[in-house]
Parts: structure tokens; sequence; C-alpha cells
């Protein structure tokens, strides 16, 4: 009897932490540069082609790329750039606004700077509780909202105010 409940707690304990380990590892994705940023972008594209796409132009003249997949899910991307060699790489993870009327996310670009963005869904701000004093824009030919604001504010008490870091925004695909 002893025999059986010693392996009963080897299988156990092996079956456990085997379990604990998988899935846990985050594949990062592969950089593929190119000579121009036009030749990053168009690559980029291409890879997205299944998605929404919208090329955001921030105060500070950086490019971010909001990506919708799916059922109100979004990714935004940023221009990398070192020694004459472009590539359009991932800055956040994914944002689902699936069972929720809007999320926000702080990401850093690639240059550094820090921003903060918010989404809502269509038609949705009145549903948000207390004042909202934040800039946001339509997304997505009117489809969605944005708001991105500098720095990193979340978990200030000021995060639904403040200044839009967004010169201009365009739906590319």
């Amino acid at each position: 009897m002893k025999q059986v409940v010693v392996l009963l707690f080897f299988f156990l304990f092996f079956g456990l932490s085997s379990g604990c380990s998988q899935g846990e590892r985050v594949e990062k994705e592969e950089e593929i540069t190119f000579a121009t940023d036009a030749q990053a972008e168009a690559y980029f594209l291409d890879e997205h082609a299944e998605n929404d796409v919208e090329v955001m132009l921030t105060t500070s003249g950086e490019k971010l790329w909001i990506v919708r997949s799916g059922n109100h899910t979004y990714s935004i991307f940023g221009l990398k750039e070192r020694k004459d060699e472009y590539a359009i790489v991932r800055v956040s993870a994914q944002l689902s606004l699936h069972n929720t009327i809007g999320g926000g996310m702080e990401v850093s670009s690639p240059h550094g700077t820090d921003y903060t963005v918010l989404f809502m869904k269509k038609g949705r701000r009145n549903d948000l509780a207390g004042p909202v004093t934040v800039t946001y824009r339509p997304i997505f030919n009117g489809e969605a909202e944005a708001a991105v604001h500098n720095g990193h504010i979340l978990d200030a008490e000021d995060a639904h105010s403040g200044e839009s870091a967004v010169k201009s925004s365009e739906t590319i695909q």
C-alpha cells in the first residue's frame, strides 16, 4: 500500500509540475527589416490583409498602427528604425473588448515615447461612469473610437482627461 501511495505522489507531482510550465512561453514575432519605411509598411499591410488597419500620426511625429482583428480585438504597432533599416513591430498585447464597451492599454513606442491608448465601441461613450473629458476620435471609418495620450496615465486620477496626442488618423485597410 505504501508503494502505491508513493507512486501516486510521484505521478501527481510530475503531472502538475509539467502542466504548470505549458503555455507560459510567449513567442517573439520575427522582425523583418526593409530599406525604407514604405517597404516596411507595405509588408506589414500584406501580413495583416485579413484585418482592419488604422494609422495614427502622433503630435510627436511618430506613426502608430492600430490593428483590429476578430470581434473588437486591438493591437498596436510602431515603426522601429535602426541603421537605415525599418520594421513595424508590435508594441502592445492584444486588447479584447468582446464583453465590454471600452478598455485601455499603456504602450511604449520603438522610439521610447510612452502613450496611453483608450478604445471605445461605437456609440457607447454615454455608458461610461463619471465625466469623460477625453478626446475620442473615430477610427475604422467610425466603427469604433480611440483616444491616445502622452505618458502612462491609466492609474492616474485624471486618466479620462487631458489633451490628445493624435495629430491625424486614417483607416488604410
